[in-house]
């Protein structure tokens, strides 16, 4: 469904996932808060509320960059 939405649909389709599974989504605020509870797999750009990540920017940077070297 959400491979689907185009921009003029994407509203209709988050509100239809919205019903279809509200525990899909993170509590923003309130005592009911969940999104200080994700944990992500590489540092986020930008300052979110989480528990974590696994692997810093700059330790995926550099990956990246070894990654594509050894590709050309």
């Amino acid at each position: 469904m959400l491979k689907e939405a185009t921009i003029e649909t994407l509203d209709a389709v988050k509100q239809q996932i919205r019903q279809e599974g509200p525990e899909l989504f993170h509590i923003e605020g309130g005592q009911a808060e969940t999104l200080s509870e994700r944990r992500f797999a590489y540092e986020p750009a930008n300052a979110l509320p989480m528990a974590g990540f696994n692997v810093a920017r700059d330790v995926a940077a550099e990956k990246i960059k070894a990654t594509s070297k050894n590709a050309v």
